[in-house]
């Protein structure tokens, strides 16, 4: 046999303490949200705002030596496109698999940490597979808050739009 409980009718004493409580948790709550996060973050800000501070020149030389520069991208988006690009053009899976989560972690913190934010990275001294360099490649896409390709331009860019290309929406001198 089950016994059975008896409940006394709620007391206004009894509510306003859960209440008390429950506020007081999701303020706590709200209170301690981003503190986990680091000061400039690289993942899940916008590119604009990562660039100002964890970014890498490309550029090329001329037979002269001299450098032309094309612009910026951010240093996750460098170290691992090379690492990719020298080691993984034949590794199966690569972006399908994913990488370990620990590994993973490490390299997100490498990549997040001032003042280098991963510029010194050593990939040929470090243990990290292709596999934890796609995955943690892959999630600093899709944690960007706006993709790279606008949307308005999108369908120019994927072709699946009865929209004319860009460069036929560039309005030429005659």
């Amino acid at each position: 046999m089950v016994p059975e409980l008896t409940q006394s009718p709620p007391t206004k004493a009894n509510l306003r303490a859960w209440w008390n409580t429950f506020t007081s948790a999701q303020k706590a709550k709200r209170d301690g949200e981003g503190k986990d996060e680091p000061e400039n973050a690289v993942f899940g800000k916008p590119l604009k705002e990562s660039l100002r501070y964890a970014s890498v020149q490309i550029s090329t030389a001329n037979a002269n030596g001299e450098l032309y520069v094309w612009g910026y991208i951010p240093v996750v988006v460098a170290k691992c496109g090379l690492y990719l690009k020298e080691n993984a053009t034949e590794v199966e899976g690569t972006f399908r698999v994913n990488g370990s989560a620990k590994r993973m972690r490490e390299l997100q913190t490498i990549f997040e940490t001032p003042p280098r934010y991963g510029k010194s990275l050593d990939w040929k001294q470090s243990p990290y597979t292709a596999h934890d360099v796609a995955s943690v490649f892959r999630r600093y896409l899709t944690r960007m808050p706006e993709p790279v390709i606008p949307y308005e331009m999108y369908h120019g860019v994927s072709g699946r739009s009865p929209v004319p290309p860009i460069s036929a929406q560039i309005p030429t001198k005659s």
